[in-house]
């Protein structure tokens, strides 16, 4: 990469255009999401990565996970506006006000039904469709792999429980 050219997932945390901005707070704008359970996020980004061939997967899924920080709680990072820090109960309750404040979260599993009741909310008067896209299939993960995951995704789990327990459509 050139000097001061970046990928588009790293940018000033002051940036309009991040996953939340620090500058447009849920409460004032219209934010929607796409969330998924913690476990099969990391699972099926490590899965995509290694199809990928990102380098560091050839070590492994335990050391993938703990130097990609996007392997890591990312959802509240996401969430929080706070994108490549290490997340703690600050930033966990940071990213589960936001996500009271936003207008619609799209439970993955549901997409396109959850899809279609966003666009009623909208009062969108365009017949959109949507079709889950991704239809990749790989091993099921092992119990060991699942318990990694869970080990370096506490926060994600706690928040993905809260939203299934209390902001779920």
């Amino acid at each position: 990469l050139k000097k001061n050219h970046f990928p588009l997932f790293i940018l000033p945390k002051n940036s309009l255009h991040n996953p939340v901005s620090l500058y447009c707070h849920p409460s004032e704008f219209k934010y929607f999401t796409v969330i998924r359970d913690p476990v099969d996020r990391v699972y099926s980004q490590y899965k995509m990565f290694k199809r990928g061939r990102e380098y560091i997967t050839k070590y492994g899924l335990i050391n993938t996970i703990k130097n990609k920080y996007s392997f890591k709680n990312f959802a509240c990072q996401y969430y929080s506006g706070l994108t490549d820090e290490i997340v703690d109960e600050n930033i966990f309750l940071l990213a589960k006000k936001n996500l009271e404040n936003f207008f619609f979260i799209i439970d993955f599993n549901n997409i396109e039904s959850d899809y279609e009741k966003m666009l009623r909310k909208a009062n969108c008067k365009y017949n959109i469709k949507i079709k889950k896209q991704n239809n990749s299939s790989y091993e099921k993960i092992s119990t060991k792999d699942k318990e990694v995951i869970k080990v370096y995704n506490y926060w994600d789990l706690k928040l993905y429980e809260y939203y299934e327990k209390n902001l779920k459509t």
